[in-house]
């Protein structure tokens, strides 16, 4: 789905770039504000309506709207990440 149909109250997968796999998900963000130039995150950082990549950024992230596959992806490196830290912590 294009990210041109986004609306504010809607949810977003944040990517490391907009070829990445959802597996690479790096966060979910509300969206605040879906206009016809850029689109608003929660958090302030804003992205292009068309194509989705990250505005006023040195860094090349994109967003897609979120499906139930990011949200699997988020969930099992957060479960994996609880997991190496009660390994370290012996």
């Amino acid at each position: 789905m294009s990210t041109q149909y986004i609306k504010v109250g809607d949810e977003v997968a944040v990517l490391p770039s907009a070829k990445a796999p959802v597996s690479e998900t790096l966060e979910i963000c509300a969206v605040v504000h879906a206009g016809a130039v850029y689109i608003k995150l929660a958090d302030g950082r804003l992205f292009a309506t068309i194509g989705g990549n990250s505005l006023l950024s040195d860094k090349s992230n994109a967003i897609v709207p979120v499906t139930d596959e990011h949200r699997q992806s988020l969930h099992l490196k957060h479960r994996k990440a609880g997991w190496q830290l009660v390994l370290a912590l012996g």
